[in-house]
């Protein structure tokens, strides 16, 4: 059986099929079931018919990344900042997309607008920052990633994969000191119920 919020969604797009704004509440939920082809065609039909549908544009863009289209991500995320080119969402969005497409030196100015959106949870905040980390250390600005990393823990001390790149960065430097610091830190950070985690981060 359906969750009810789908089949009111279901019933909703039926009663008013051209309605934009039901297409993205389905077009996520389809993506949330792993529907994601489905889910795909609403939210570019949603988009289509109302080229000003911020929220369709965002969505559809993570959608597309979570399949790997991310080239067509990329034009939707940059849709949606043409509408509000200050969301710090999709500033996120296409910083880290940026980076994973290997162009650093594009994603760091826009990691660091949506840093700049402090009023955000200070979690969310923390993965900014470890994406700019990321972002400084592809293009050899080493002091600069290391400070980013830090700004991440201290945000989020079970950050993992910001501990993860501050010791990785630290024992490439050769600075012995202070990644045994930093990996002492790390053991202690993760709660006992994410050993899992807290090896792996250790066996780095």
């Amino acid at each position: 059986a359906l969750p009810i919020s789908k089949q009111l969604l279901q019933r909703s797009l039926l009663l008013r099929p051209k309605q934009p704004h039901v297409q993205v509440h389905l077009g996520r939920i389809l993506a949330e079931t792993g529907k994601h082809r489905q889910a795909i065609d609403l939210l570019q039909a949603a988009v289509q018919a109302q080229p000003d549908l911020f929220d369709g544009f965002v969505v559809l863009a993570q959608v597309q990344v979570t399949v790997g289209d991310l080239a067509s991500a990329e034009g939707n995320y940059r849709s949606a900042l043409r509408l509000v080119p200050d969301s710090p969402v999709t500033l996120l969005g296409l910083g880290v997309l940026l980076n994973q497409t290997r162009r650093p030196a594009e994603a760091e100015p826009v990691l660091r607008a949506a840093a700049a959106n402090a009023a955000r949870p200070p979690s969310w905040q923390a993965k900014v920052a470890r994406s700019l980390g990321l972002s400084l250390d592809l293009q050899g600005k080493t002091e600069e990633a290391l400070e980013a990393w830090q700004r991440a823990i201290a945000l989020d001390p079970t950050d993992v994969e910001a501990h993860r790149e501050l010791n990785a960065l630290l024992y490439r430097l050769g600075r012995t000191q202070e990644f045994l610091a930093s990996y002492e830190t790390a053991a202690q950070s993760l709660p006992s119920s994410r050993a899992a985690e807290r090896g792996a981060l250790l066996l780095q």
